[in-house]
């Protein structure tokens, strides 16, 4: 078995990417960094929640951040990637034109929490932003690794050997 070492900037993204899969929808807004309350709401927002740690005063630090500067310098993105990730316009999302004036309008609305971890997963396996790559890795079916007994059967026939 193979050992898999991952960066601390990696490990920071995957669990960014499991936080936000499992907040409850209201939560999650990809068209602001914070809600009324200064609490988090998107990519960038959330990373800054978790860079700030466990304080009772979190939401007034947060308040008087530059929220995509702090999550850029914590995730360990920056220039295009930081934009993309944080900011992301249709181009970034879709191939081809916005279908309408509303839809380029509203891109980042239409972000899930799905789509944003699937994409921060990505981020970390590749160090790339890629909403697009993210997004047909999530309609892909999920790996199988074949049955033993059918390896096996597979094996036989192949070499024409009896294996036990």
């Amino acid at each position: 078995m193979q050992h898999v070492r991952f960066t601390s900037q990696q490990i920071r993204i995957l669990g960014l990417a499991h936080l936000i899969e499992q907040l409850p929808d209201h939560l999650f807004n990809m068209e602001c960094w914070l809600h009324e309350d200064y609490g988090p709401s998107c990519i960038a927002g959330w990373a800054v929640w978790e860079m700030v740690g466990l304080r009772h005063d979190r939401r007034d630090i947060m308040r008087s951040m530059s929220i995509p500067e702090e999550a850029a310098r914590y995730l360990g993105v920056y220039g295009l990637g930081m934009r993309s990730l944080f900011t992301p316009v249709w181009t970034d999302l879709h191939d081809g034109p916005p279908t309408d004036d509303e839809a380029g309008n509203e891109v980042r609305r239409r972000i899930s929490k799905r789509w944003a971890a699937a994409t921060l997963r990505h981020l970390a396996a590749t160090g790339e932003v890629d909403w697009k790559a993210a997004k047909r890795l999530m309609r892909a079916p999920p790996c199988a690794w074949r049955p033993v007994t059918d390896s096996y059967r597979w094996l036989q026939g192949a070499t024409g050997e009896v294996v036990a």
